[in-house]
């Protein structure tokens, strides 16, 4: 099985940190990945765009299905940073095994979509909304 990957966008224009991940994940992988994310959290944070004011989206529709305990590693690093956006969107296969580990990891209050193109069309018309008032 492939190693776990991951690319990066931060669209500090549409205020949208993303995401897409694949893969079966190490230890290792996973830690680099929380640092990934933290990197991401601070160009948005040196774009003058603070916490709160952009959404995260999360594409893990090519992931593998993890062992327990990546699934948990996830959890940590997830829950370290989860407060630091405004909207959580998780992008995932609606049936199996991943689905049900992905419901798991992602935060809370996250948001599941089936498509990325779904996901930053919500954000989209969520901000527009949210200046409108």
């Amino acid at each position: 099985m492939n190693g776990g990957e991951y690319v990066a966008e931060c669209d500090i224009q549409a205020r949208i940190l993303s995401y897409k991940v694949s893969g079966f994940w190490s230890p290792e992988q996973i830690d680099a990945f929380g640092s990934a994310l933290a990197d991401g959290i601070e160009t948005m944070r040196r774009a003058g765009i603070g916490q709160n004011e952009f959404s995260v989206i999360s594409d893990l529709t090519e992931l593998a299905v993890q062992s327990p305990d990546a699934v948990k590693q996830w959890r940590s690093v997830i829950a370290r940073y989860e407060s630091s956006g405004k909207d959580w969107l998780v992008v995932i296969p609606r049936t199996g095994l991943l689905d049900m580990q992905a419901r798991r990891v992602r935060p809370a209050a996250s948001r599941v979509f089936s498509t990325t193109e779904e996901a930053r069309a919500w954000v989209i018309k969520n901000r527009q909304t949210a200046l409108a008032t």
